[in-house]
């Protein structure tokens, strides 16, 4: 892809989003400007077009400059292990969820948390949220568990969310529809409470409960579009994420918290995650 050089610089893009599609500076970037993703950058791609920033907007390189999360932050955390009726259960979902809960807390945001939800619980914890929500608050929404893609739409599934596996794609899209919690609809709710800034971090597509009933869907979640705030997932749009039932978190929440630091940018936070989860995969 061919870089275009401007003169009216505002926001920089993701190096390390670039780098997939510059292989011949990845090793540059790693070599000489590990963990500084800014720096990188401004170095190698120096001013890049408005237009290349917006391409990559979703993966959090074009937050607002400067916006970090904060004591004047909210969270709402969700994770999902023990799931019923059929639906395989997971490892890593709660603890990555309760870590991360107190990594935020530890940084003096104040925080919601659910674990192994039941679909009622999860909008009553999503009022909550929407109240809490006050000019200047930066809005975090941390949700761990499954997650399927469904006609363009994003749901992540309660724990009491039925299987119905074997009944064909129509009774999925039903059953999806009445019991999942609908992620691009809390988007748009979540987005018209006006937060100085919302992060919605979608660790999540663990597996596909519904795969043989999903000809309609696609493997992984649907990219969403960011709407004034920050969408981001463990994986690529259409790949699943690794849940590491060996280790004490999933890779995306081991990488994430590793980053997670007081007055960190926003933006820094998820590249430095990403940029980690890519290495570790290897």
């Amino acid at each position: 892809m061919q870089l275009p050089q401007c003169h009216e610089l505002r926001e920089l893009p993701s190096c390390f989003t670039l780098m997939s599609t510059q292989s011949k500076h990845e090793k540059l970037c790693q070599q000489k400007y590990e963990g500084n993703p800014t720096k990188c950058c401004k170095k190698i791609f120096a001013k890049s077009c408005p237009s290349i920033c917006k391409k990559y907007q979703s993966t959090g390189a074009c937050a607002k400059p400067g916006k970090v999360i904060k004591s004047k932050s909210i969270a709402l955390v969700i994770g999902n292990n023990n799931y019923r009726g059929g639906i395989q259960s997971l490892t890593n979902s709660v603890p990555d969820a309760k870590d991360v809960s107190q990594g935020f807390r530890d940084m003096g945001m104040d925080v919601l948390d659910c674990y192994d939800c039941k679909i009622d619980k999860i909008y009553e914890m999503e009022e909550d949220f929407a109240e809490k929500i006050k000019p200047g608050v930066v809005a975090v929404v941390y949700y761990s568990g499954h997650g399927v893609e469904r006609n363009g739409k994003n749901y992540m599934l309660p724990v009491d969310m039925p299987a119905v596996k074997g009944e064909g794609k129509r009774k999925v899209d039903t059953a999806l529809m009445r019991n999942a919690w609908n992620m691009n609809a809390f988007q748009k709710y979540l987005a018209e409470q006006n937060p100085d800034l919302y992060v919605v971090i979608l660790d999540a597509c663990r597996d596909d409960p519904f795969a043989d009933e999903r000809s309609g869907g696609s493997r992984g979640l649907a990219k969403m579009q960011p709407m004034g705030g920050v969408i981001m997932y463990a994986t690529k749009s259409g790949q699943t994420a690794s849940d590491n039932s060996k280790g004490k978190n999933g890779r995306f929440a081991e990488q994430f918290l590793k980053n997670l630091k007081p007055d960190i940018p926003i933006q820094d936070l998820l590249k430095r995650t990403m940029y980690g989860v890519r290495r570790a995969s290897r």
